[in-house]
């Protein structure tokens, strides 16, 4: 790429793209950005110096607010010299091609990069700028995706929902962990007891994610809507799957016993790959973001009358390096292998389920979550 008579090319060289700082540990080296700036020069060339920086952005929009433009504010930054003079005037370098080492300790981290969807509220990039003599400033940047490793501590390894709803049906929902890998995928196993003359007519799987923003309003802002504090919420759905149930009278349905009127049945939710579809789950002072599992399932009586339930089960969505070295990876991995062949036991073998010890532990269970459903949209 030709830029000028005297510059042939130049361009970065990251070692690393995506660099994870460990949380457990901090006393542990903390990584680094690093690389190499490739420079080739047709011909002996003045510069008054070459700098590269590392410069994390924090970006939040304004939503809903007469002032649309975004406020940027820079949340860390470090500079080092890659070529330079102790002289005031400027130094020539002979033709040739250069490269310059950086490395740039990660310490003071504040944010990790937060990507997702229709937001960009925390980057970092690497840039390279050359200062050159009486002409303009040439600049060359690449992006760095910075996430820290989830705690991961003492954790439950199963999370489900179980009641008796006050429309006669009972339900148990379950998952292997709240503890998901970003693009991963994972089995949901939905076991019901479904009252004499009612059939399920459909089954619903939405994961939500809610972002929950809060800054300090501008001086602007103050006078203009009497207040000092902006806050902002938006909600998206980034996996939605609904299976329908349908069969002719007198049809026995699959895997339902008739005297019970059980039904056991197992889906699966495949979370976006793309950093751009989906966001880590999150939580800092001006930023939360929130995701959760939503289960919608509708029932049918003998009259046509529907009835339906909806549950919700709070999710922590992690960024995991793809190098499938991770002893948290592989026991998700494993639990979910597990967890699709072995649907919850039928009623009234409670005694053999670790999750549900009792029948009136649906009871129990009921009240300790009905909490949650008013803080997520199960429409």
């Amino acid at each position: 790429m030709f830029l000028s008579k005297d510059i042939t090319s130049h361009y970065l060289r990251l070692d690393e793209s995506c660099v994870f700082l460990p949380s457990h540990s901090p006393n542990s080296l903390s990584p680094s950005v690093s690389g190499r700036f490739c420079l080739s020069l047709a011909r002996a060339t003045p510069f008054k110096g070459i700098t590269a920086r590392l410069i994390g952005r924090l970006k939040t929009p304004r939503y809903g607010l007469f002032l649309p433009e975004t406020r940027e504010e820079v949340t860390f930054q470090q500079c080092q010299p890659l070529a330079c003079s102790k002289a005031p005037d400027s130094f020539t370098m002979p033709t040739g091609d250069y490269e310059f080492l950086f490395d740039f300790p990660l310490t003071d981290i504040r944010f990790d990069t937060l990507t997702g969807p229709k937001h960009n509220y925390h980057t970092y990039r690497l840039e390279v700028v050359i200062e050159r003599w009486m002409r303009r400033d040439l600049v060359a940047s690449e992006p760095v995706r910075i996430y820290k490793y989830p705690r991961l501590g003492s954790h439950d390894l199963t999370k489900a929902m179980v009641s008796n709803s006050t429309q006669g049906i009972g339900y148990h929902f379950s998952i292997p962990d709240t503890l998901v890998q970003h693009g991963s995928t994972f089995p949901v196993d939905c076991w019901f007891v479904i009252p004499e003359g009612a059939t399920l007519s459909s089954l619903r799987l939405r994961v939500i994610e809610q972002h929950e923003l809060s800054f300090p309003a501008t001086a602007a802002e103050t006078v203009k809507y009497d207040t000092h504090l902006i806050t902002i919420g938006e909600t998206h759905v980034i996996f939605e799957k609904e299976q329908l149930f349908a069969r002719t009278p007198g049809e026995p349905l699959a895997r339902e016993r008739s005297d019970t009127h059980e039904r056991q049945i197992s889906m699966t939710v495949s979370l976006p790959k793309r950093a751009e579809d989906c966001s880590q789950s999150y939580s800092s002072k001006c930023i939360k973001i929130n995701h959760f599992l939503v289960m919608k399932a509708d029932f049918k009586d003998e009259t046509g009358n529907s009835k339906e339930i909806a549950e919700a089960i709070p999710l922590n969505i992690y960024m995991k390096p793809d190098n499938g070295n991770d002893f948290a990876e592989r026991r998700f991995e494993l639990q979910c292998q597990e967890g699709e062949p072995s649907p919850p036991p039928f009623y009234g073998k409670h005694e053999f389920d670790r999750i549900i010890s009792a029948p009136f532990d649906l009871r129990l269970a009921s009240d300790q979550h009905n909490s949650i459903l008013y803080s997520v949209d199960v429409c």
